[in-house]
């Protein structure tokens, strides 16, 4: 079974994610559109998803909310570089486990993933 899915259209940011996770044991799937994310979502319910928001096509709004759609309880980690305090104030209405802000310290994303997987 899968841990984590990881969704960013960057195909780089997204497998600088995985490389961080997998080296600590983790599965982890790349998903490179909101569409799809919401598509394998609905078959494997991750435990935990890290989302880029602003994505082309199904934005990363939407895509939370799709997938908050299929499970309430989805455990959800927004990856930010540039977001403004209104997005992010937006998004956590929506019911988001977590804000991770790029650049981050490879240690404080496994501390985020270990305590929601734990949680």
């Amino acid at each position: 079974t899968m841990d984590i899915l990881v969704v960013d259209d960057n195909l780089d940011a997204a497998e600088s994610l995985l490389e961080i996770l997998e080296m600590a044991g983790l599965r982890v799937e790349i998903a490179l559109t909101g569409e799809k994310a919401v598509d394998a979502y609905a078959l494997h319910h991750y435990p935990l998803v890290f989302m880029d928001l602003k994505m082309p096509g199904m934005g990363g709004m939407r895509t939370v909310t799709e997938i908050l759609k299929i499970n309430r309880k989805a455990k959800i980690v927004v990856v930010t570089g540039n977001l403004v305090q209104a997005e992010i104030s937006q998004v956590e209405e929506l019911g988001i486990a977590g804000v991770l802000r790029k650049p981050y310290d490879p240690s404080e994303l496994l501390e985020m993933a270990h305590e929601l997987l734990a949680g």
